[in-house]
């Protein structure tokens, strides 16, 4: 297994705390109750999971993008040539680990003691978080959407038809609901640090950030999409829903795809698949040829990548 496949699981499984939390305050008391509705002992519960919810939402948010991350540079760049778009996702990498464990420390040391930020009652101080809450957003967002226009600009400098470029493009703009749910974040975080009504309005922050959050683990699957269409449960299912839906009869070319899409590639060869540098995209095959040319300075090398679909 992959580092990528180590973040993912890590983060499933601190995703899977979140949601517990998130859970509590939905049982009691409750999303989208006003703050003069809620004993304030329910109070306490909902500012202890928002707390815990933060550290864990930073986390989650952490493994999901660094591991997309080490998958773009696996997909993208072949035998880890020093690129421009390599250097790129190097320096995204490190600022996201910087940037995420700063923040869940600030999370963390909010207040001294730590009880303080969920019982307002416990003597002790707290720093002011509302500005570094905002910037954090606005950081957030700047990341997933470079993230997202990563590998868009390699795909569509691919020599490749615009129909193959559209489709390619389409599995990998996921990222955009990603983005979505930023925004969406930022615009109700600044109504959370405006609001005297916290109960109320701290609950489609949570909304988003679990938007946000599922449609990370979205885009770490997509280089594995056309797998899945492979498993035999799944071939059984688009054939059930053929014949459901008056599908083509024997021995046509759709019937030959035993019900599967039509964008659906029949799994290369072995020799093919040995000599796939992008083993993570079954259906296409990217091949690094090295080109040298004469700059002012002296000669360099440069990468060019090229795509070829198996049934052009």
């Amino acid at each position: 297994m992959r580092l990528e496949d180590y973040l993912v699981m890590a983060a499933w499984a601190v995703f899977s705390v979140y949601l517990y939390y998130v859970y509590g305050i939905c049982i009691s008391p409750g999303i989208f109750m006003h703050q003069w509705d809620v004993r304030y002992i329910d109070f306490v519960h909902i500012l202890y999971n928002m707390a815990v919810g933060s550290v864990l939402y930073g986390s989650v948010i952490s493994l999901t993008k660094t591991a997309i991350l080490l998958d773009w540079l696996h997909i993208f760049v072949p035998q880890r040539t020093r690129n421009a778009l390599a250097w790129t996702i190097y320096v995204l990498i490190t600022i996201n680990c910087l940037y995420y464990t700063a923040g869940i420390l600030a999370d963390i040391f909010e207040c001294m003691p730590r009880k303080k930020i969920w019982d307002k009652t416990t003597p002790g101080t707290c720093i002011n978080t509302n500005a570094g809450f905002v910037v954090a957003a606005v950081l957030n967002l700047a990341n997933d959407l470079i993230i997202l226009a990563l590998p868009q600009k390699v795909i569509w400098g691919l020599h490749l038809t615009p129909s193959k470029k559209v489709g390619i493009s389409g599995m990998f703009a996921i990222g955009i609901f990603a983005c979505v749910c930023a925004v969406a974040r930022l615009v109700y975080s600044i109504k959370l640090m405006h609001s005297e009504d916290v109960a109320y309005s701290v609950s489609p922050v949570g909304v988003w950030s679990i938007g946000e959050m599922t449609s990370a683990f979205l885009i770490v699957g997509v280089p594995s999409l056309p797998r899945i269409f492979k498993v035999p449960w799944v071939q059984s299912v688009f054939t059930w829903i053929q014949s459901l839906t008056g599908g083509s009869s024997k021995g046509t070319r759709e019937s030959s795809r035993k019900g599967l899409p039509s964008w659906y590639k029949n799994a290369p060869t072995a020799r093919r698949r040995q000599d796939d540098v992008y083993s993570e995209l079954d259906e296409y095959r990217l091949e690094a040829a090295e080109m040298v040319y004469s700059p002012h300075n002296g000669i360099t090398r440069q990468n060019k990548v090229e795509m070829h679909s198996s049934h052009m």
